[in-house]
């Protein structure tokens, strides 16, 4: 070994391990290791080492960024490491708490019968690894199933689960297994400030396709009355002007509204007119190499390249 793996640690996981790495922990992932991961709403990444990895549009090593990373690296003692499930219960469920820290908690709960998640004034997180089910709120189902995510707000309060598996061979119903997330007092925090927050959301696939309801419309006006609102998505300006501006009145408070077109690389607000505060557009070399990049890698595979529209 070479370099920062002389002085890191290793671990071999089979499915189940729970390992934690907090904050400051330089960390990689092997090969065919796929892991559910608790963290910021952060995509940073600082590099030491690259595994000689090659950036596919410029063809060239992808860079390191060595000076901020260790900036970031806590090399006090740490408490990362594989960490051995408390079991809580293990009926009518069993329920083992996996991480406790001072940004969550986060249990696994693995169960053929029906059980309580959620919490009072509480918000949870529950993810789905196994089997499937469906979360009972209001008297109304919802199906939740193997990689599904559902956010529990704080005013959902508990709900009954209702595990639901398929037939195994011996007769027996697959348990479902979940992941309970717990989120830390500062999320708390912040959902109960009464301070006015940004509320970004999506619109489903088929419905980003047509104009908004009139009913989803005046929905969405009142939110803008009492919250700011920023709304994200992949299509280019005029298609925010034909399918969500021209469904909402045009009034003061639009001003409480951020427009974030072609997936944020555009940003939009309003002050009387729509004015552009940011374009973050790819140069005509840029996407002179892009392109070229994908017909070369569609040429490798024998698959003719086809133009739908502007590139």
């Amino acid at each position: 070994m070479t370099g920062p793996l002389r002085i890191t640690s290793s671990h071999n996981p089979k499915p189940g391990d729970a390992v934690f790495i907090p904050g400051g922990t330089v960390h990689t992932l092997g090969d065919d290791v796929v892991v559910f991961e608790v963290q910021q709403n952060s995509d940073t990444t600082f590099r030491l080492y690259d595994w000689g990895h090659i950036d596919p549009v410029t063809e060239e090593p992808r860079p390191l960024q060595t000076d901020q990373a260790f900036a970031c690296i806590e090399f006090g003692a740490s408490d990362s490491g594989l960490v051995a499930p408390l079991v809580e219960t293990t009926t009518p469920v069993k329920r083992e708490r996996l991480f406790d820290c001072h940004a969550f908690l986060l249990w696994r709960v693995l169960g053929q019968e029906p059980f309580t998640v959620g919490a009072k004034a509480e918000p949870r997180v529950l993810v789905g690894i196994e089997g499937s089910g469906q979360i009972m709120h209001d008297g109304i189902p919802y199906a939740f199933g193997k990689g599904d995510v559902w956010l529990l707000p704080a005013e959902a309060g508990e709900c009954v689960f209702q595990p639901r598996g398929e037939i195994a061979p011996a007769g027996n119903r697959d348990p479902l297994m979940v992941e309970e997330n717990h989120l830390s007092n500062k999320i708390s925090d912040w959902e109960t400030n009464e301070k006015a927050h940004r509320v970004r959301f999506g619109r489903d696939s088929r419905a980003s396709k047509s104009s908004l309801a009139p009913q989803t419309a005046g929905l969405l006006r009142d939110l803008l009355d009492i919250i700011k609102v920023a709304v994200i998505s992949g299509g280019a300006w005029a298609q925010f002007e034909k399918q969500l501006l021209t469904d909402l009145p045009q009034d003061s408070l639009l001003a409480n509204l951020s427009l974030l077109p072609t997936c944020g690389t555009k940003f939009f607000q309003y002050n009387g007119t729509w004015e552009e505060l940011y374009s973050e557009d790819l140069t005509a070399e840029e996407k002179r190499r892009f392109v070229t990049l994908w017909i070369r890698r569609l040429e490798t595979r024998a698959i003719a390249p086809r133009r739908f529209g502007e590139m």
